[in-house]
């Protein structure tokens, strides 16, 4: 039964209705919550975002876990295991594909930083339905992926984190783009030209956000956390996979960096991120043949890491549930009734709800594609 609604248009229909309800109802919430800050209440209006955010972002580990069965077994020493959550960090991520995002959302939710999770995101997101403006209200960095003005709004932005009072984590994709064989080519043709060693699995990292971040955030933040994800079976899912509820499987493995270790000399600083990621391609490399992570071993530097599977979350269920009572009852009823029993208007109208919620779906679906201007 279960397996006939993850495939039916039906079940993806509710999900995404409810997924864009709850997120239009909170949207609306938080706006009426941002004045506070302009009348010297900004922590109190910063902390009734975060506990709004927390029960629309909920829906994505409870959709992941629940619905599309993630498996995702996390790989870190336990020193560091124990620091997770607990503190302020600047995490460097591989951008793989389309679920990137999904593993984190999963992640934070395990180590109770969700609502808390930031990142630095391409600007044309801030107008993306319900996604984009969630991260708008929860103060994300907008870039223009371009160098003349990037800089200023990234000092600004981390200007304005030095004022947040809670734990958070700070999500960069250095590489700037998602991986693809023909960024890859490009990758490589920059790498030859300017006397890097090309990479197999992943893009060329930007170095001088990250160096500007590092910076901004050394008296903040305590430390840098090296996150790589891998897919078992080398094929890397999308975002239909998880909406249509395949079973996924996600290895994830975190080296926790104090951040006194990242050189503030911008060149020093350079280096030391690609170094980062010359460690990330043989970890990547290392999975691809042996379907595991060199934790035995193998690699210096992520001997002593044990693995740890994330346990499905029941209040992430609990969350979701609650939406799905509140919202498809009533939604179900009232366009059965516009449709069937309505004037021609009202039919006409409930028409264009659902075609409305089938259409924004779509653009949510595509603002997670492999689009870009890399090497241009």
């Amino acid at each position: 039964m279960i397996g006939m609604l993850k495939s039916s248009i039906l079940g993806r229909f509710m999900l995404a209705y409810t997924f864009m309800a709850a997120g239009a109802i909170i949207n609306v919430i938080q706006l009426l919550a941002v004045p506070l800050a302009w009348v010297g209440f900004k922590n109190q209006s910063r902390n009734l975002v975060r506990r709004l955010t927390y029960l629309h972002w909920a829906l994505i580990p409870a959709i992941s876990q629940w619905w599309a069965n993630i498996d995702i077994t996390l790989h870190a020493r336990p020193d560091d295991m124990t620091k997770f959550g607990k503190e302020k960090a600047l995490l460097v991520m591989n951008h793989k594909c389309q679920l990137d995002w999904v593993v984190i959302w999963c992640l934070g939710h395990y180590y109770d930083v969700l609502q808390n999770v930031k990142a630095i995101v391409k600007s044309s997101l801030r107008v993306v339905p319900v996604i984009g403006w969630a991260m708008w209200f929860n103060e994300f960095i907008f870039v223009r992926r371009n160098a003349k003005t990037d800089g200023g709004i990234i000092i600004k932005s981390l200007d304005n984190f030095s004022s947040f009072r809670y734990d958070y984590w700070l999500l960069i994709f250095c590489e700037g783009t998602r991986f693809t064989p023909d960024k890859q080519k490009t990758s490589n043709e920059f790498a030859v030209k300017n006397g890097l060693r090309p990479l197999k699995h992943h893009l060329v990292p930007r170095t001088k956000g990250f160096s500007l971040i590092s910076r901004g955030l050394r008296d903040t933040v305590p430390a840098v956390y090296d996150v790589t994800l891998c897919f078992p079976g080398n094929k890397d899912p999308t975002l239909s996979d998880f909406v249509g509820g395949r079973d996924v499987k996600v290895d994830l493995i975190i080296r926790r960096i104090p951040i006194e270790e990242v050189p503030e000399e911008p060149e020093k600083c350079s280096e030391f991120l690609h170094e980062i990621y010359r460690d990330k391609d043989q970890l990547c490399e290392f999975h691809q043949n042996h379907q595991r992570f060199p934790i035995m071993g193998e690699l210096p530097a992520y001997e002593g890491c044990v693995k740890k599977r994330l346990e499905k979350n029941k209040s992430a269920l609990f969350v979701i549930i609650l939406w799905m009572v509140l919202l498809v009852p009533p939604f179900v009823a009232l366009s059965l009734f516009m449709l069937f029993s309505g004037t021609l208007m009202q039919s006409i109208v409930s028409s264009l709800v659902i075609v409305a919620i089938s259409l924004t779906s779509k653009v949510i679906l595509k603002s997670g594609s492999p689009t870009s201007s890399y090497g241009s």
